[in-house]
Parts: C-alpha cells; sequence; structure tokens
C-alpha cells in the first residue's frame, strides 16, 4: 500500500507521484553503477601528466653490464637522468630508453659517454611512451642515479646536459697494453670533431693505433680514419666530418704496457664553425716570429715528441743584395738537419717586395717530433716575417 505525507500535494494523481519515486531510484542506481566500473586508480594510464622526481641508484657498483631501472610514468614527455661517479669508470655508458605498445625498445637520449672527473652529468629525451627506463652499461666505478620527468616544451640544451653532449669520455685510466672498443651514436649524427688523448710513463706502446669507424647501419657501409698516438702529453686528432648513425673508437694496443691512457672524443655543437682541418676555420693556431739570416737554414718552430706541425701560411719580408731563394723544410735536430723533408721548392726571391700564402687550410706537415725550418740563399740576403701554425 502506498503512503504519502501530508504534505504532498493530492492535486496530482498518485500514479504520478509513485512513477516521479520510481524514476529517481533508477537513476541512482545507475550512477551508482556507472562508479562500480570504473578502474581503480592504480589501472588508470593518466589523464592529467604529473612531475616525477625518482632516485634509482645510490652507491651501485658497476658490473660491465646493462644496469636498468624502471622509471614511474604518469605521462611525462620530457626525461632527464643525472648520474655522479663517487668512483670513476674506466668506460661507461648511459642512455634514456623507451619500449613502445609493440614491446619494441629504442634508445630515445644522446649517449652519455664516461666521466673524466667526480662530477654530475645529464643525459635528456623527449617523448611520452608506455614504459621509461635508464640504462647503464660500465665498469670500475660507483655512480649514484637520479631521474626527473615533466610535461612541457623540450629544455634548452645547456650546463651539464651540454656538456655531456660534445665531451664524450670514451676510455679513462685504461691500460695501454689492452685493447679496448666503444661504440656509440654521435650526438649530431657526424664524425666531424677531434679525438684527445694522454698517456702517462712513457706513452703508448710503439704501434698503438686509434681507428674511428663511421658505420652505415643499412648497408654496413664503414668509414676508417687511423691516427697513430706516441706521446705521453696531449694528442690532438682531428676528425673529418662524414654522416654517422653509429661510431666505433678502437685503441689497438702495440704492445704490453704498464701505462695508461685517457681518450676523449669532442664533438663542435651545430652552428660552430669547426672544420677538420687544423688549418681550418674556427680553429685555433699559433704564430712564430720568422729571423732568417742570409745564406743559412734558420729553424722558426721547434718539434716536441710525438706532435705535428701543420703549417697554415706565411707572410715574408725579403732584404735582398743579390737574387737568391727561400725554401721550406721539415726535420730534427736545431737546423732540421736530421730526417730533412723538402716541403717546399726553393722559391725565387729577386725584389725586396714582402710575399705571403695563406690558402686557409694546411699547406703542409711535418712529421711528429720534426721541427720546421727555412732556407734562405743569396750572399747578404735576410728575411723577417710570420709563420702560423698548429702544433699537436
Amino acid at each position: 500500500m502506498l503512503r504519502f505525507r501530508a504534505s504532498h500535494d493530492h492535486s496530482t494523481p498518485w500514479c504520478l507521484r509513485w512513477f516521479d519515486h520510481r524514476a529517481r531510484a533508477f537513476f541512482f542506481s545507475l550512477l551508482l553503477g556507472l562508479f562500480a566500473v570504473l578502474p581503480a586508480r592504480a589501472d588508470v594510464q593518466y589523464t592529467i601528466p604529473q612531475t616525477v622526481q625518482q632516485t634509482l641508484a645510490n652507491t651501485v657498483a658497476c658490473t660491465g653490464s646493462l644496469q636498468s631501472y624502471a622509471v614511474n610514468n604518469l605521462g611525462q614527455t620530457q626525461h632527464s637522468a643525472t648520474i655522479t661517479f663517487s668512483v670513476l669508470p674506466t668506460t661507461s655508458q648511459v642512455t634514456i630508453n623507451a619500449t613502445d605498445t609493440l614491446s619494441q625498445s629504442m634508445v630515445i637520449s644522446d649517449f652519455l659517454m664516461g666521466s673524466p672527473v667526480v662530477q654530475t652529468q645529464t643525459v635528456n629525451a623527449s617523448g611520452y611512451y608506455p614504459k621509461i627506463f635508464v640504462v647503464v652499461n660500465c665498469t670500475g666505478g660507483t655512480y649514484n642515479l637520479a631521474y626527473s620527468g615533466t610535461s612541457s616544451t623540450p629544455p634548452v640544451n645547456s650546463g651539464t646536459s651540454l656538456y655531456s653532449q660534445v665531451q664524450k669520455t670514451l676510455m679513462n685510466a685504461s691500460s695501454a697494453g689492452s685493447t679496448l672498443g666503444v661504440t656509440f651514436s654521435p650526438p649530431f649524427g657526424s664524425s666531424l670533431g677531434q679525438i684527445v688523448t694522454q698517456a702517462s710513463g712513457t706513452g703508448f706502446p710503439v704501434g698503438s693505433t686509434i681507428t674511428i669507424n663511421c658505420r652505415d647501419l643499412l648497408l654496413n657501409t664503414v668509414v676508417s680514419t687511423v691516427f697513430t698516438p706516441t706521446a705521453t702529453g696531449q694528442q690532438l686528432f682531428p676528425v673529418a666530418a662524414n654522416s654517422c648513425p653509429s661510431l666505433n673508437v678502437v685503441y689497438t694496443a702495440g704492445g704490453a704496457s704498464a701505462n695508461t691512457y685517457t681518450l676523449e672524443y669532442l664533438f663542435p655543437p651545430p652552428g660552430v664553425n669547426q672544420s677538420a682541418d687544423p688549418c681550418g676555420p674556427g680553429n685555433t693556431k699559433s704564430s712564430a716570429v720568422i729571423t732568417a739570416p742570409a745564406a743559412t737554414t734558420t729553424q722558426i718552430v721547434a718539434g716536441v715528441a710525438g706532435q705535428q706541425i701543420y703549417a697554415c701560411g706565411y707572410n715574408l719580408g725579403v732584404v735582398v743584395a743579390v737574387a737568391g731563394t727561400v725554401q721550406w723544410t721539415s726535420g730534427t735536430g736545431g737546423t732540421c738537419a736530421a730526417n730533412t723533408v723538402t716541403k717546399t721548392g726553393a722559391i725565387p726571391i729577386n725584389t725586396a717586395e714582402p710575399f705571403s700564402y695563406g690558402p686557409g687550410s694546411t699547406l703542409f706537415t711535418a712529421a711528429p717530433g720534426s721541427g720546421v725550418c727555412l732556407t734562405l740563399t743569396g750572399a747578404g740576403d735576410n728575411a723577417a716575417g710570420i709563420f702560423t701554425y698548429v702544433q699537436q
């Protein structure tokens, strides 16, 4: 039996009042049902992207194999991993990796390579993926690793992030008597840059080489460049520009050695006009004063063990008493008298007008350890000027 309170409007038929109550109950039950079928909070992929701060590793030892750390994924699209080595590794590589909906794994960041000193380095990546990981592969060190994620415009490459892109420490305190190779993708898709080496003790064993292999992953085409390190001091080897999806750098020991060495690869950032030619634009050059007396050979630049001299240009003024010549040579000793190599022909001088030459590229090179000399002929003639070069 239906009963109604006295306050109800009895002018409305009871059947309509009954239908109104039933309709309200139906819609209330429907609303409860909708809430019941919604997935729990843990199953929601994401609705509003959030920031994520996560410590991934604290004082963890390198194992020499891949160490992978999963990231809390709340929909962030900008990713940053920072690593600090409390004990420096001999080799190390850090990347940010992702897995898509087809479970395909990929590297989405630059390759952070090595750490020459104890400091924090950063590597960045962009894009939303179902799963994000930070992967570390290092030998002989101890590290702390942290992750930061957000959803915003891509960050400006600066500070430690830019440093990590342009300077790659491939080998640090590694044995000069052991062969070692490292493979990675260059930050700007080109091999253009410089190899910098420095060895301890008596330097690299005789016959040691550094090989740069630029590899096309599709056709497996390889462009190789080989350098020969020798000295204990710092050596620089310019690497020419090649389109390069994958770089493989291999140090091959020429023999047994108790010495150690460090090898870095420096990449010029986009917009920097750097030539692989040491005498090319954008590269720092040195100069030497030319003072050459008559009818003699004068050393202009002294040789340094393990370093080459790249002649970039010269400007000469000659006092002419009689017709004579000037000629550039290289060799060892105070006047290039040993291991002498002629670098130019005997250039005639018949007038006192100054002359110069500097095409913006290397004129000639002297062998490692050799100096550069100028030979002047013609009784009473003498020359003065400037010689521009790079020694490395």
